[in-house]
């Protein structure tokens, strides 16, 4: 299931965000690289301006998007099951045009 992320499952989106980054990102990334990345994490003002969506396996968070909510720019998207990552995001960003999610 797809579906958009409450204030509350926040946190939990970012966790996978910060867990799939430092195992297959971070790697290629200077540590300055790392630590702004870590930085965009935890910034309130930036974040609140993001609308999350989720792929669920059941109840299990295992892919997000982050989309600016002038719905102009997907600020990250992660999913913890690379194989998967592809058919998760497409499958994101046609339920968003499909049923234009505002």
């Amino acid at each position: 299931m797809i579906r958009k992320l409450s204030a509350e499952e926040r946190a939990t989106a970012l966790d996978l965000a910060w867990r799939v980054f430092s195992e297959y990102e971070s790697p290629d990334y200077s540590k300055e690289g790392t630590l702004e990345f870590k930085k965009y994490l935890h910034d309130e003002k930036y974040l609140a301006g993001i609308e999350y969506y989720g792929a669920f396996d059941g109840e299990r968070l295992i892919g997000l998007v982050g989309i600016r909510s002038d719905r102009k720019h997907i600020s990250c998207q992660f999913c913890c099951l690379v194989s998967l990552r592809t058919i998760i995001l497409c499958s994101i960003s046609c339920k968003i045009k499909r049923f234009r999610i505002k």
